[in-house]
């Protein structure tokens, strides 16, 4: 295998790894929607939330200027909210295995970003990362 096989080989494992993680995001959106839908009056405004706690799970901008804005207007409510998912096992498990894939195959290819490493900080200081070796796999 030549140099040219492995950095290639490198670039498809991120890809796939990418793909993975972008899977989980409509799931953890829609599991997010009902139980905020059940919360909050406004159906737009837990969708809004959904999708800033989301984003936030992921470490992922707002994709459009409406959901900019509601980050702006609601960034107290949306940390709240993500701090409160710590209690989730589960969906910690979900996000602590796609942080650690995600910095995992950073770190072994060479692209470990400042967006990893502060997305990695967020999730920590959440409550949500768990040690890899404290999450259930069944």
């Amino acid at each position: 295998m030549g140099l040219f096989d492995i950095f290639s080989s490198k670039k498809r494992v991120i890809a796939d790894i990418d793909r993975g993680i972008n899977a989980l995001k409509m799931p953890v959106g829609i599991l997010l929607f009902q139980q905020f839908a059940s919360k909050y009056v406004s159906q737009d405004f837990a969708a809004g939330l959904a999708a800033a706690v989301t984003n936030e799970l992921f470490g992922e901008p707002p994709t459009n200027a409406q959901g900019a804005a509601f980050l702006q207007k609601n960034q107290k409510l949306i940390q709240s909210e993500l701090h409160d998912l710590s209690g989730n096992a589960a969906l910690c498990d979900i996000i602590s295995v796609a942080a650690h894939l995600k910095a995992n195959a950073a770190g072994n290819t060479g692209t470990v970003s400042e967006t990893i490493v502060l997305w990695g900080v967020k999730l920590s200081d959440a409550g949500i990362l768990r040690p890899i070796d404290h999450i259930r796999m069944s």
